[in-house]
């Protein structure tokens, strides 16, 4: 369930509403809003960035907001953000709503809710008009969260030619996770963020940590991940060597298999499941706009520490062209996630071989032990086979490939057209889709 609004935000916009006359606030309203219409070519080859219909659709990407900026003098502002996203039903939704105070030229501090600095394009990352794709490149705008409720620090200053922009940023957010109809809880969130630009010239880093929690377990379309760790709990029984050994006469067992421990998994089990676990964000990006060439690179990666979740990397390169009002481009992408290894080789040193190490009766009792051996070395094989399907499946290998043109035929407003095609490796589909939208500031 989308929460549409925070009590905070309610809070700034009762000061805009009402406190307005009474303190003569100087009140900024923009706005903003996309109309995107898409269609994928061929429904057979799948979906692709939540456009799954033939039929020409407008949900996936159009946006509406409106921001408001309120200064109070001296050196103190307020601002909130509202959106509304058509793949959330176009519910007002509060991005931002936050009060800033401007120490001095070069130093400003905010509390609240504010954008992370985790891509180029965050500050307007919902801002259609902005830049000249339909949306920035998905495969590495990708993370469930663009904000932070906590504080946010900024450090702006000149160097030589360059303009340094240097920000951190703490505090926590709840997501909703639309492709596991789940919610993304992030606590103790530390990042920094480091940009450099130089006229036509920007370059910047950013580095974000926070403890991070998915409740995969009570999520219906994550049943595989539960009932594998289910399994994995109950490994002890399944593989249970004392329980086996009940079936022979006693100590026979014992002394000519010669496991002492059956497996515990407990471990492992926290391993898989996505609780208070610590993420890290990586990410550098270039931009060039110069007499009308334009060149952008960003590259991301993002790891879940102690869970089953792969270690996902992002990256697109974009060209452009910019003549009088036209803009073409070309985009290239890639999103290569990684499987955890470690976690299948972390199962296979967990539960122990069976073997006979000696002679019975050289008849119906050795071939016993055998066979109880061959048995659980079965379940073992089992057990490691079904995480290693489980790890696999979260491995992803895709790239995708767009072409498009934007036309500024009026001040405030472009027009985009965009074909896309992505090439997915993993699941051998080749899905196309068209975009046609206006964009608009006011």
């Amino acid at each position: 369930m989308v929460r549409t609004v925070s009590g905070f935000g309610w809070g700034l916009l009762f000061a805009f509403v009402f406190l307005r006359p009474a303190f003569a606030l100087d009140v900024r309203i923009d706005g903003f809003a996309s109309v995107v219409g898409g269609a994928v070519l061929d429904k057979g080859e799948g979906d692709i960035y939540y456009y799954d219909e033939e039929d020409v659709v407008f949900k996936p990407d159009s946006t509406y907001g409106i921001q408001l900026r309120a200064d109070l003098e001296p050196n103190m502002s307020i601002t909130t953000q509202i959106v509304g996203a058509g793949e959330k039903d176009y519910e007002a939704e509060f991005k931002w709503a936050f009060m800033s105070y401007q120490i001095n030229d070069e130093w400003r501090i905010s509390v609240g809710k504010t954008r992370v600095p985790l891509y180029m394009y965050s500050d307007f990352l919902d801002v259609g008009y902005a830049y000249h794709w339909i949306r920035p490149p998905r495969t590495v705008y990708e993370l469930p969260f663009s904000t932070l409720e906590g504080i946010n620090v900024e450090y702006l200053t000149d160097v030589g030619d360059w303009t340094s922009r240097l920000t951190l940023v703490a505090g926590a957010t709840d997501d909703e996770v639309v492709e596991l109809d789940s919610e993304l809880a992030t606590r103790n969130a530390l990042g920094v963020a480091w940009s450099m630009n130089y006229d036509w010239f920007t370059v910047r880093a950013v580095f974000l940590s926070a403890k991070t929690s998915v409740p995969f377990v009570d999520d219906p379309d994550a049943e595989d991940l539960a009932d594998l760790m289910a399994t994995l709990s109950n490994a002890g029984t399944l593989l249970s060597s004392s329980a086996v050994a009940t079936l022979f006469p006693a100590g026979v067992f014992d002394t000519y298999i010669g496991v002492e421990d059956d497996p515990n998994l407990s471990a492992l089990v926290d391993d898989i499941e996505w609780v208070d676990d610590r993420g890290l964000y990586r990410g550098v990006a270039i931009a060039i706009d110069y007499d009308g060439y334009l060149f952008s690179a960003e590259y991301t990666q993002a790891d879940i520490k102690d869970t089953f979740i792969p270690t996902l990397r992002s990256y697109y390169v974009s060209v452009g062209r910019r003549i009088g009002d036209w803009t073409a481009y070309f985009t290239f992408e890639v999103d290569d996630d990684r499987q955890v290894d470690s976690l299948v080789r972390d199962i296979e040193g967990s539960l122990p071989t069976y073997q006979r190490t000696g002679s019975v009766d050289g008849g119906a009792v050795d071939a016993a032990l055998d066979a109880a051996a061959a048995g659980l070395n079965a379940g073992r094989q089992q057990m490691i086979d079904g995480v290693a399907a489980a790890v696999a499946s979260l491995d992803l290998k895709k790239e995708t490939r767009s072409i498009g043109v934007r036309w500024d035929f009026h001040p405030q407003a472009a027009v985009k057209a965009e074909f896309k095609a992505k090439y997915d490796d993993t699941n051998d589909v080749n899905p196309r889709l068209i975009n046609v939208g206006l964009d608009l500031i006011f």
